[in-house]
Formats: structure tokens, C-alpha cells, sequence
């Protein structure tokens, strides 16, 4: 039986330029139209414009290296080619029919799986007796996100050999900065795997509470933890709407820079991506663009200030500079020190653009995330792709990143029960 040969849309493409290394093994295809298409789409300057000129980069690499057109072998084993173009049938026109009418020629050789991301592209392929799946189909698989909190239920036996002291010894499968939570009967106890040790030690209660605020779950107590130790200068937070992401790392941000004053200034950024449809261009200097987009971090801020009426308001903080807001279409070329910088709603970047801003950072300066990997804007990515979700993957083995996903709501029971059955 011959190789099945796997055709490649524009959209793959456009979507994650790494697909032509997605399929080892395999004999891959790319139509001449899907790469005029690539090239329609070069001149823009957003994502979709930034990942055409990469795919093209990446097949004038190749190119050096033999003939498109024969093929080419790539490192993962799959073989590479270029189709000439093959004619659609008379009375129609576009480049998706030109895609169906090369996959149908190919089809006659040997057996021909499309791979497109366009839904109704792939019904026509089906109903033509074409083999049709998506990338994600393909190459990408459901993952749980890694949550960084165990629950142990300790034996009568481990309790009383672990002591007063609560120090739990750890495993080769334990990572840096993992939390461990131990029930004894109805009692919790949070501990912290921290760098360089071999056990795991109890979290601090924070009894006094961080800027007028007192976790309400082992969950914000593990978050506060790492987000209050300075010794870990990248912090992510993940989960659903009202668990108290937000909150919690601007509470230890105005803690941090205010009474211990390890930090210089706030950094607060988010992307900007509208829930719905869009409104269109806003008026104003880039303070006032960008106010519907802050708004809830200035939410937030107000209800932290109010806990603290002795410290002013955040408006004088701004005036002051010591809280700066900015949007992350500005960031790249930056250089950020000093700072605590947080990131909201860092489920809509990309990889790359979570990479930009990671490099950004300067000398003592911390850097948190916060979001939901499963409430996205975004388009283009997925719970898999998305940026939080690959930092938080990346960094789960590293001393300097600590994790923690907040599952309990805590904003209102009716948010709470929203977010559990809608």
C-alpha cells in the first residue's frame, strides 16, 4: 500500500509555520496556490502576516538544500514537495477549489489526506471522497493543564513519623516551586517544594494578610507564596474567571514595591482583544484607548485601595509613575528593571509573543501571569497553543517559575455556579 500523502492548506500554515515539521515520517505537499496565497498575506503586520514571511523563509532554507519540486528531506524524516498546479474543474475559481482539484488529482496516484483548518473546505473535500482533517487533529491532543497542587492523604504511620516540623520528602518526579497539600482527617496542611531542598516545607498562613487582603483557599495562600518570595522572578496563575488571579498578584505587587520596596515601579499589560464584536477604533490619546481595555485592573485597584484608605488612591500612584499601565504593541525592543510586571488575560498571546516579553526583563525584576486557558479571544490559538498554557509547560522543571491553578471561586456564588455550568 502506498504512503498517504498529506496536503497542506494556507490556513495550516498561516496558523503555526512549524506544521511542515508536524508529520515525521510522512510525505507532506504543499499546492503552488497555497503558496501564493502565503505570499498574499506577507505585508501585514500583525501574527498572520509575521508567520507568512517565516514560512517563507523557512522554504527558501529548504530550497537551497535540493528541488521543491521532487522533494526534500526534512530532519524529522518527512518528505517535502511543491505541487504544480493542477486546473479546477470548468466554472469554478479560488484558490480552494485549485486545492481540491490538485488533492483530486493526487488521489488517483495514491491516497491523499487534506489538511485544512477551514471547516467548509473540508465538508467539500469529504464529499468528493477526500480524506479531510484539521492540524489539530492531527498533531495536537487535549493535555491537562500542569497544576502544580497535590493533595496527599497522609496514613496514621507518616503522620507520626513526619512530626511537628511537616517537612515531606520529595521525589524525582516532583518539580521546583510545586505545592503538596497533606490531610490529616480534616485537617490541610500547604507545603512548598522550594530550590535546592529535598522536602517539602510548610507555606506561611499569611495571618496578617498581603495589603489588607487574607487568601480564602490553600490555593491563594500557594499563590501568595510564590508571588511574595523574591527569589522566583516568574510567577503564572491560571484559572477560571473569579478564582482571584488578578487580584492576588496586584495585592503582592503594591505590597512589594510599597512596604518592602524591592521594586522600583508596577508594570500592568494586557492584550487587547475584544469578547465579541469589535467596536471599532476608540478616540483619544493611548491613555484613553486603552481605559476600556484596563478597566478591570482599575477595578481591581479600587478595591484594594479601599482596603487601605491610609495609602491614598492609584490615581496618585500613576500621577507619581509608580503604576504603569501600557499595552504589549509597545513592549518589543524594551528593556524592563526593577520592576513587578503583571500580565492579564495571557491566554490570548501567542508563544511568541510571550516569548518577547519574557525577554524583555531586566535585573530584579518579577514577572507574572495570570489567566484562563480555556477562556479565549484569541482566534488563532487554542487550550493547547495558547501562550500561558506553553510558558507554564516550558518552565514547570525550573527553579526560577512557580505555577499555581486556582480552582475555587471566590468573587460570588452566582459567578461561581456560572462558572461551573455554563
Amino acid at each position: 500500500m502506498k504512503t498517504p500523502l498529506y496536503l497542506l492548506d494556507t490556513n495550516v500554515l498561516l496558523a503555526d509555520p512549524d506544521a511542515l515539521y508536524g508529520y515525521p515520517e510522512a510525505d507532506l505537499a504543499i499546492p503552488l496556490s497555497v503558496l501564493e496565497g502565503i505570499d498574499r498575506f506577507k505585508r501585514e503586520f500583525n501574527e498572520r502576516g509575521r508567520n507568512a514571511r517565516l514560512v517563507s523563509l523557512m522554504l527558501d532554507g529548504l530550497r537551497k538544500e535540493g528541488s521543491l519540486t521532487e522533494g526534500i528531506r526534512l530532519k524529522n524524516g518527512a518528505l517535502l514537495r511543491v505541487l504544480l498546479e493542477v486546473p479546477p474543474a470548468e466554472g469554478r475559481s479560488g484558490v480552494k477549489s485549485q486545492v481540491l482539484a490538485t488533492a483530486l488529482a493526487c488521489q488517483a496516484q495514491r491516497p491523499v489526506t487534506l489538511v485544512s483548518n477551514d471547516i467548509n473546505l473540508r465538508v467539500r473535500a469529504s464529499a468528493l471522497g477526500l480524506e479531510a482533517i484539521s492540524h489539530e487533529e492531527k498533531t495536537k491532543h487535549p493535555q491537562e493543564i500542569y497544576e502544580a497542587i497535590h493533595e496527599r492523604i497522609l496514613t496514621p504511620e507518616e503522620a507520626t513519623a513526619l512530626g511537628s516540623e511537616l517537612q515531606f520528602p520529595a521525589e524525582p518526579r516532583h518539580y521546583p516551586n510545586q505545592n503538596l497539600i497533606l490531610v490529616q482527617g480534616a485537617e490541610k496542611t500547604l507545603l512548598r517544594l522550594h530550590e535546592g531542598k529535598s522536602h517539602f516545607k510548610r507555606c506561611p498562613g499569611f495571618a496578617q494578610g498581603i495589603w489588607g487582603l487574607h487568601p480564602r483557599n490553600l490555593e491563594q495562600t500557594a499563590a501568595l507564596d510564590l508571588l511574595m518570595d523574591e527569589s522566583v522572578p516568574l510567577v503564572t496563575l491560571a484559572g477560571k474567571a473569579g478564582t482571584g488571579k488578578t487580584l492576588l498578584a496586584l495585592a503582592a505587587a503594591l505590597e512589594l514595591m510599597l512596604k518592602v520596596g524591592s521594586y522600583q515601579k508596577i508594570l500592568v499589560s494586557r492584550p487587547i482583544f475584544p469578547m465579541g464584536r469589535d467596536m471599532g477604533y476608540l478616540p483619544g490619546d493611548i491613555d484613553e484607548k486603552m481605559a476600556p481595555w484596563m478597566q478591570p485592573i482599575f477595578d481591581n485597584l479600587e478595591f484594594l485601595f479601599a482596603h487601605k484608605p491610609n495609602m491614598g488612591s492609584f490615581e496618585r500612584l500613576r500621577e507619581k509613575g509608580l503604576i504603569e499601565l501600557e499595552p504589549l504593541t509597545y513592549i518589543r525592543g524594551r528593556s524592563i528593571p526593577g520592576r513587578i510586571m503583571i500580565v492579564d488575560e495571557a491566554q490570548n498571546l501567542t508563544p511568541h509573543e510571550i516569548k518577547t516579553i519574557v525577554t524583555r526583563v531586566g535585573e530584579n525584576t518579577k514577572l507574572i501571569f495570570t489567566g484562563d486557558p480555556y477562556q479565549i479571544d484569541n482566534p488563532y490559538i487554542d487550550p493547547n497553543t495558547n501562550g500561558l498554557s506553553y510558558i507554564i509547560q516550558r518552565f514547570q522543571r525550573h527553579a526560577m517559575a512557580g505555577h499555581v491553578t486556582l480552582v475555587n471561586g471566590v468573587r460570588s456564588p452566582l459567578a461561581e455556579l456560572a462558572s461551573n455550568i455554563l
